[in-house]
């Protein structure tokens, strides 16, 4: 339907505007950094980019959207809408949070195993390092959760303006596409080629 591309189109520039607004607001920031999720991905695609492009640019947005939106969004949102949206948004966000730095934070590892299997203590130099590795790591996650927060807003925005999931669906798709495709690109003129689309299919199709 004409009405699924067009709000789907406009999900996708929302999150797109959101992006761009943060990543200004990201530029004041001292040492700010992707958080682990986009990081593991791109390290996926290096390996394996025509697998990672249909799982991250087809199926993911369809199962989060089918969870997200048609799942919570409308569970909550019988009763109140926008709740609905808020806290589904929310969820979306923290699935893409790595909890890892808290919990390392509240049950730190005290040393680690040698190959010979005897177990050695870390100095409290190492620990004080560690600590601080994992503070960093958290205020990364933090920095970027927002970012995620509101795209789950835009996204539900247009899946609730429509009441089509299909909207949603297609909008995300975009998105997850278009990251990609960013990526795929800026490989491509690492690598120094004359042609940057040549070389971007042999890093897509390899």
């Amino acid at each position: 339907k004409k009405e699924t591309y067009t709000w789907g189109a406009i999900g996708f520039g929302l999150v797109l505007a959101i992006n761009i607004f943060f990543s200004l607001i990201y530029n004041f920031l001292p040492d700010f950094e992707q958080n682990a999720n986009p990081m593991g991905i791109n390290e996926m695609l290096n390996a394996y980019p025509f697998l990672v492009f249909i799982m991250t640019a087809i199926m993911a947005p369809i199962v989060e959207e089918i969870t997200y939106r048609a799942g919570l969004c409308d569970l909550i949102g019988k009763k109140n809408r926008w709740l609905g949206i808020i806290l589904s948004a929310v969820l979306f966000g923290l699935i893409h949070f790595d909890f890892s730095p808290i919990l390392s934070l509240i049950a730190p590892s005290k040393g680690y195993y040698e190959s010979a299997g005897q177990f050695v203590e870390y100095t409290a130099e190492q620990l004080a390092k560690i600590k601080e590795v994992n503070l960093h790591a958290l205020f990364i996650e933090l920095e970027n959760l927002p970012v995620y927060i509101c795209s789950g807003i835009a996204l539900a925005f247009v899946y609730c303006k429509t009441g089509n999931l299909s909207t949603s669906m297609f909008a995300h798709c975009l998105v997850n596409s278009y990251s990609f495709l960013s990526f795929i690109a800026n490989k491509a003129m690492q690598n120094g080629s004359s042609d940057s689309i040549t070389s971007a299919f042999r890093i897509f199709f390899r």
